[in-house]
């Protein structure tokens, strides 16, 4: 029962208006989500698959090469400096 009311509030028909239809399915993701994490039963993991992957970013730091520096035992050492940051999906 639970999966045709996900599934209904993802398909549009002619008359429909996608804006509606999406605000919709934004507020059913989001009071499921709300009331599977609270609980945890075998009866309700098949129902959290029906919920899709939240978005996971990593923020990525974007250097660039510099000069090359020679330290204290004669090593030679490359420094970088900072460029930029950039989020990074991880799917």
């Amino acid at each position: 029962m639970v999966t045709a009311l996900v599934h209904s509030t993802q398909v549009t028909e002619a008359g429909d208006r996608v804006e509606e239809v999406r605000k919709q399915n934004l507020n059913l993701i989001k009071k499921l989500k709300k009331e599977l994490t609270d609980r945890d039963s075998d009866s309700i993991k098949p129902l959290r698959q029906l919920l899709p992957f939240s978005r996971v970013f990593a923020e990525i730091i974007v250097t660039q090469s510099t000069s090359t520096i020679v330290d204290s035992k004669g090593n030679r050492v490359q420094s970088f400096e900072y460029v930029d940051k950039k989020p990074v999906s991880l799917f």
